[in-house]
């Protein structure tokens, strides 16, 4: 999925470690695509070092931040299709190496809307939750 996350995810990854270069980023409460760079250590201007990372948030697509979260933590997440006449989807997380396995079914919820829908909120989950 190549769709930039939401502002909202994109601070809560900001404030758990991610680090990875992205081709998109957030300003305050707009989303920009420049080139491929770490936006989360930016500096604004001639700003205090203290003041560094103040605005930016780095943008990342879902692919990128499953990917993180598997490299960095052993975390995977996918998405599946359980309804497809009626397009529905649930999140699947697994930990790597111990088994943990947490899925949005467990939790009566599911996606109607899109699989994006349903990344998102694995990803929120997964960030407030497992790391």
């Amino acid at each position: 999925m190549n769709t930039p996350l939401s502002l909202e995810i994109a601070k809560l990854l900001k404030e758990k470690g991610f680090n990875k270069p992205c081709l998109s980023y957030y300003s305050y409460l707009n989303i920009y695509t420049v080139e491929l760079r770490d936006w989360n250590n930016q500096t604004i201007g001639d700003t205090d070092i203290h003041e560094r990372n103040a605005g930016y948030y780095s943008a990342p697509t879902i692919a990128e931040v499953v990917m993180w979260l598997y490299e960095k933590y052993g975390i995977w997440i996918s998405v599946v299709d359980v309804n497809p006449e009626q397009s529905s989807w649930e999140y699947q997380i697994s930990k790597k190496g111990v088994g943990l396995k947490y899925s949005s079914g467990q939790y009566p919820a599911k996606y109607d809307v899109s699989p994006t829908e349903a990344y998102e909120a694995a990803i929120t989950y997964t960030l407030n939750n497992l790391i």
